[in-house]
C-alpha cells in the first residue's frame, strides 16, 4: 500500500491510519431486525416458544415418559440458545436510525432481556443429575423445566408487533 499526499493521515492513540480508507474497517455482521429472513426466524422461534409453553406443563403434570417430548424439549432449548447468540448481532433502532455498532448492540441486549433469556435456559433438570440426588420421577424433572415457560415474554413481544402491522395495513388500505 502506498501513501499519497492526497490522502489525509489521521494520528490516533492506536497508531496511524488513513482517514478515508475503507480497507481498515472491520467486517462485522449485523442483522437488520426488519429483514425478511430475521422476521421468519423470529416467527419460527415464536412458534417453538408457544409449543414449549404447551409442552412443558403437559410433561410436568400429565405425560412425561414419552421420549419424543423430551427430544423436542431439548431441541427447543438448543434453538433458543442459538437465538440468544443471534440476538447479539441483531441491530436495533434508536431515534429512527439502525444501530449497527456491535458493542452497543451487545450492551443493549445485556442490559435488556438477556438475564430473562438466560433464566429460561438454565438446565435445572441437569443440575439434579450433577448433584446426585435420588429424584427418579420424570414428572419431578419436568417440573424443574418450568422455567422454560418464561420465554413467553418473547412471544408476547412478537405478537404485539404483528398486531401493530395488521392494524397499520388495515388503516393504510
Amino acid at each position: 500500500m502506498s501513501f499519497s499526499s492526497e490522502q489525509p493521515v489521521q494520528v490516533t492513540f492506536k497508531g496511524v491510519s488513513l482517514a478515508n480508507d475503507n480497507d481498515f474497517q472491520k467486517s462485522t455482521i449485523v442483522i437488520n431486525p426488519r429483514s425478511n429472513k430475521y422476521r421468519y426466524w423470529e416467527a419460527f422461534i415464536t412458534l417453538t416458544i408457544f409449543l414449549t409453553c404447551l409442552l412443558i406443563p403437559f410433561q410436568a403434570f400429565l405425560d412425561s415418559e414419552r421420549l419424543f417430548f423430551w427430544f423436542f424439549s431439548y431441541l427447543n432449548d438448543v434453538l433458543f440458545f442459538l437465538d440468544m447468540l443471534l440476538r447479539f448481532r441483531v441491530g436495533y433502532f434508536s431515534k429512527g436510525n439502525l444501530v449497527k455498532d456491535t458493542a452497543l448492540i451487545r450492551r443493549s441486549y445485556l442490559r435488556g432481556k438477556f438475564v430473562l433469556d438466560l433464566l429460561t435456559i438454565l438446565p435445572l433438570d441437569f443440575l439434579v443429575f450433577g448433584f446426585g440426588t435420588h429424584i427418579n420421577s420424570l414428572q419431578t424433572l419436568s417440573l424443574l423445566r418450568l422455567n422454560r415457560t418464561l420465554r413467553a415474554h418473547r412471544m408476547v413481544s412478537l405478537l404485539g408487533k404483528l398486531t401493530y402491522l395488521v392494524l397499520l395495513k388495515y388503516v393504510l388500505d
